[in-house]
């Protein structure tokens, strides 16, 4: 009897040492998980919208011209160097928009009606900087064709930390006239659907400062 007991005693014992276990792991967090999953990445934005960006790769064919028709890389001043019309300045503009550029450009002492299609071959990769209290934080990187966010390149830079200040992250951008201007964004509000996930372009930088308690 007392054999008995002793055994139902100990596996008693044994189960609420074992319970007590996974609930503790259970309400722990992992590392490196603070808020919500990282958004899904958007898709493509449509070629209506794409503005065409230096190193961008372009194919330009014109019906029945060979010697008109090939690839062209977008060089760092935003141009390409076209045969017969020399230098051309496209960036900043989209596919249809440069398609027309070159049509009236080429109708202008070369062709008499030119059919010009342009599409993009190659999206070039665009950099940000994401800094401070992030899991992996540095430069990362993103395709031209695709939108990026601010909350977005947080969650490529691995997310916040523990003990990040997701209420007043700092954004480094630029203005249309290129003027430097600094915003700061609650992340909290994108997350709880308050606030619209803020656009950014190449080389905008990110902080996250620390949180303090």
């Amino acid at each position: 009897m007392f054999s008995m007991t002793m055994r139902k005693a100990t596996t008693f014992l044994a189960i609420v040492f074992v319970s007590a276990g996974l609930l503790s792991q259970a309400e722990e967090p992992p590392v490196g998980t603070e808020g919500p999953p990282p958004p899904e990445a958007e898709a493509p934005l449509p070629v209506d919208m794409y503005l065409i960006c230096p190193q961008d790769i372009i194919s330009v064919a014109v019906v029945n011209e060979v010697d008109l028709t090939s690839d062209f890389e977008v060089s760092k001043d935003g141009t390409i160097k076209y045969p017969y019309l020399e230098y051309i300045p496209i960036a900043g503009k989209t596919v249809k928009q440069v398609e027309t550029l070159l049509t009236n450009l080429l109708k202008d002492g070369w062709l008499v009606d030119p059919q010009v299609i342009v599409r993009v071959k190659l999206y070039s990769q665009k950099l940000v900087y994401v800094m401070g209290q992030v899991n992996r934080p540095g430069q990362q990187s993103f395709s031209g064709q695709n939108e990026m966010t601010l909350y977005r390149a947080i969650s490529m830079a691995g997310g916040f930390t523990r003990i990040a200040q997701m209420k007043k992250v700092v954004l480094m951008t630029t203005d249309e006239k290129n003027n430097e201007k600094r915003l700061v964004v609650d992340v909290s509000d994108i997350i709880d659907g308050k606030a619209p996930d803020p656009p950014i372009k190449a080389n905008d930088r990110i902080y996250v400062d620390e949180r303090f308690f």
